[in-house]
C-alpha cells in the first residue's frame, strides 16, 4: 500500500530536497537490484526456475517503485518551475490583489 506524505520546505530548498530524494531512492534501487541480479546472472536451470521468476518479479517491482519516485520528482520540479515563473511574471489579477493588500 502506498500513501502520500507531504511537508513544507522553504522555496529555496525545494531543489535540494528533490536532489536528496533522488539520491536516496537511487541508492535503494541499486541495493535492490544488486541482490536480485545475483540470482538473475546465474545459470538458469530447471531446478532454479522459481528463484528466477521471483527475482524477475522483484526486479520489476524495484524498477516500478523507482519510476513512481521519478514521476513524483518530475511533478515537484514542474510545480516549482511554474511557481518561479509566476513569481517572475505575476498575472494582472495577482498584481491587483497585491495592490489591494497594500
Amino acid at each position: 500500500m502506498r500513501v502520500n506524505v507531504s511537508y513544507s520546505v522553504a522555496l529555496e530548498d525545494v531543489l535540494k530536497e528533490v536532489h536528496q530524494l533522488y539520491v536516496r531512492e537511487k541508492a535503494k534501487l541499486e541495493e535492490s537490484l544488486d541482490s536480485v541480479e545475483r540470482s538473475l546472472e546465474q545459470q538458469y536451470t530447471d531446478k532454479n526456475l522459481s528463484e528466477i521468476l521471483h527475482a524477475l518479479e522483484e526486479y520489476r517491482n524495484a524498477l516500478g517503485d523507482f519510476d513512481i519516485k521519478l514521476n513524483e520528482m518530475a511533478a515537484i520540479i514542474s510545480g516549482y518551475g511554474s511557481l518561479k515563473e509566476q513569481l517572475k511574471n505575476p498575472s494582472p489579477q495577482q498584481q491587483m490583489d497585491e495592490s489591494e493588500q497594500n
